[in-house]
């Protein structure tokens, strides 16, 4: 006969129930108390998932692990939390990105994209997306708009650096020389590489300045060159 001491401690005082019972509520005691344990670890590690500022969303890939808000914001199921906004550097005009797949994507271009009032079916189809205010972190789709670059140098107050403009490659004032050369029966890469230039380059120069082949070719039959 098994006895049992009675003490504060004692779950189950000796000589409330027997041995089998004893045994019994034991082990629903301690079942008990492993799914408490369990439900209680859960709860901790649960971090559930509260927007900020905006309630509708759409995911942007098949696996619904990432959620787009129209305010800019975006949650990763797999952090659990908003990704970091960050400025890239790539551009004259600052703007956010995303680092999804080891690319950076505008955050402006994706609100647009989803939430915008266009009928674009592509991203890369989208023109330039820039935000109303010029705040480079207010991604809202309130505040974002279609700009071209002629819009955007005058929203800035962008003055093209003289190093843009494109100059032709051969200097307008070289007309009669090339015009000589032509008569003197020079091929065109030849003249290229006199000028640093394609073949290509020397056919669109005369091209531009209106210099009439045929007119050449039928003037070298009678032993006269002349250019129109």
């Amino acid at each position: 006969m098994i006895s049992y001491n009675k003490t504060e401690n004692n779950i189950f005082p000796a000589g409330t129930i027997g041995i089998g019972e004893d045994i019994k509520m034991m082990q629903e005691f301690i079942n008990k108390s492993l799914r408490n344990k369990v439900v209680s670890v859960e709860k901790i590690d649960f971090v559930p998932f509260k927007p900020q500022q905006s309630t509708s969303f759409v995911y942007i890939d098949e696996e619904k692990y990432y959620r787009l808000y129209s305010n800019g914001d975006l949650f990763s199921k797999y952090i659990l939390r908003n990704m970091t906004k960050t400025v890239s550097s790539s551009m004259k005009n600052a703007r956010t990105v995303y680092s999804l797949n080891k690319k950076n994507v505008s955050v402006n271009r994706l609100v647009m994209f989803y939430f915008g009032n266009h009928n674009y079916k592509k991203i890369e189809d989208m023109p330039m997306v820039s935000p109303i205010d010029k705040t480079v972190f207010n991604n809202d789709i309130s505040n974002l708009e279609f700009a071209n670059q002629s819009k955007l140098n005058k929203k800035y107050n962008l003055i093209p650096h003289d190093n843009f403009c494109k100059k032709p490659k051969i200097a307008e004032t070289e007309v009669e020389n090339i015009k000589k050369l032509i008569l003197e029966e020079v091929p065109h890469y030849k003249i290229g590489k006199k000028y640093n230039v394609s073949a290509m380059s020397v056919t669109r120069f005369l091209r531009r300045h209106n210099i009439n082949y045929s007119q050449i070719f039928e003037a070298n039959k009678k032993h006269k060159r002349q250019f129109y």
